[in-house]
C-alpha cells in the first residue's frame, strides 16, 4: 500500500472511531439508569420495590423517598413508614406518577370507573375522578355528567395494583396516578412493571 493510501485509509478509521465515541457519549441514557435509580433505594424501605420496563414515552424526572403523615398513620406506623414516588412527564403535559408502599392504604371513595382488566393474578380497576361531587357511591358517581369516563381520564387517571413483595412486607402497594394516558397506554404500564434491579 503506498504511503498516500495508508494515510487516507488511516484518516477515515480514526475519523470513524471518533464519530462512534462520540455517538456513544451523546446517546440518551440507558434503561439500566433508571432501574439503578429505583434498585438504590429498594435497601431503605420494608417492600419490595418495582419500577415499569413501559413509560408510554414519558421521561423519567425523580425518584425520591417519602414519610407517612403521622396523622394518618398514628403513632405506631409499622410498615407503613416510608413510601417511594417516582414521575415521569413530557413537554406535552402528560405525566405518570407511581408511589408504591406497603400495602397502608385503598382508592378515594366514590370514584369512576373506566375500565377493569385481568393482570398479576387479579382484576385491576382504572379509575378516574367522580364528576358529581354528590355522589354516595360508585353508582351514581356519574349523574348529571355529560363527560364521558374516557374524557375524564385524560384530566386525570388513577389505578391501584398489588403485587407479591419478597421483602418484610407480604405486598407491595402500587397507585398510578396519570394525566394524558390513555387505557391502552395504563394497562401496558401496569403489566411492564418488574422487580428493579440493578
Amino acid at each position: 500500500m503506498n504511503r498516500q493510501a495508508f494515510r487516507l485509509r488511516h484518516a477515515f478509521v480514526s475519523s470513524a472511531i471518533v464519530f462512534a465515541a462520540g455517538a456513544f457519549l451523546m446517546a440518551p441514557p440507558a434503561i439500566a439508569d433508571d432501574s439503578t435509580k429505583f434498585a438504590s433505594l429498594a435497601p431503605r424501605v420494608q417492600f419490595t420495590v418495582y419500577e415499569p420496563k413501559f413509560t408510554a414515552g414519558l421521561s423519567l424526572k425523580s425518584v425520591a423517598l417519602g414519610s407517612f403523615d403521622p396523622q394518618a398513620v398514628g403513632p405506631t406506623p409499622g410498615l407503613c413508614s416510608k413510601y417511594l414516588t417516582a414521575t415521569y412527564r413530557t413537554k406535552a403535559k402528560s405525566s405518570l406518577e407511581i408511589i408504591q408502599s406497603a400495602a397502608c392504604g385503598d382508592p378515594g371513595f366514590p370514584m369512576l370507573l373506566v375500565d377493569s382488566f385481568k393482570s398479576k393474578g387479579s382484576k385491576i380497576n382504572i379509575l378516574t375522578t367522580c364528576p358529581n361531587p354528590a355522589a354516595v357511591s360508585d353508582t351514581d358517581c356519574q349523574s348529571g355528567s355529560t363527560a364521558s369516563p374516557a374524557d375524564l381520564l385524560k384530566k386525570y387517571g388513577e389505578t391501584w395494583i398489588n403485587l407479591p413483595s419478597t421483602s418484610v412486607s407480604p405486598t407491595t402497594q402500587i397507585q398510578l396516578k396519570t394525566k394524558g394516558l390513555t387505557v391502552q397506554q395504563i394497562k401496558k404500564i401496569v403489566r411492564s412493571m418488574a422487580v428493579a434491579r440493578f
